[in-house]
């Protein structure tokens, strides 16, 4: 297993974790490959299946702020209705997409600003 395969097994951990935490019943596929890694569902009967995917941000040109890299969902995952989850690996820190009204509670991260001194070291970077 490559490191990437790794971090993508982290990112379903960390999501488990915070489906448990929730009340939530989860189940994983025992295929490796394939449009859902995650099916959670509770006793209220909500049902939910989850993508996770490694929260990846670039700073695009001319901005001072970092954005997330979306990733589409496939023609199976729209027709699945599956959620996109961008964990964090670092804060443990999730976003759904499609958002997820119930899970609304700060963990729904949009931007994220960048640090001054990141900022002030990059204005130096430019100007030389």
């Amino acid at each position: 297993m490559d490191w990437g395969q790794q971090k993508g097994q982290i990112c379903e951990t960390i999501l488990t974790e915070y489906l448990l935490r929730k009340k939530f019943y989860v189940l994983r596929p025992l295929s490796a490959f394939g449009p859902v890694d995650l099916f959670a569902y509770n006793d209220k009967g909500q049902t939910y299946l989850f993508d996770a995917k490694k929260e990846l941000l670039r700073k695009n040109p001319g901005r001072n702020f970092l954005s997330r890299i979306n990733r589409p969902r496939s023609a199976v995952q729209k027709k699945l209705n599956v959620h996109i989850a961008y964990v964090n690996i670092d804060d443990k820190t999730i976003f759904f997409s499609p958002r997820i009204e119930e899970f609304d509670e700060g963990l729904q991260k949009r931007i994220r600003r960048l640090p001054r001194q990141a900022k002030a070291k990059e204005k130096e970077s430019s100007e030389k």
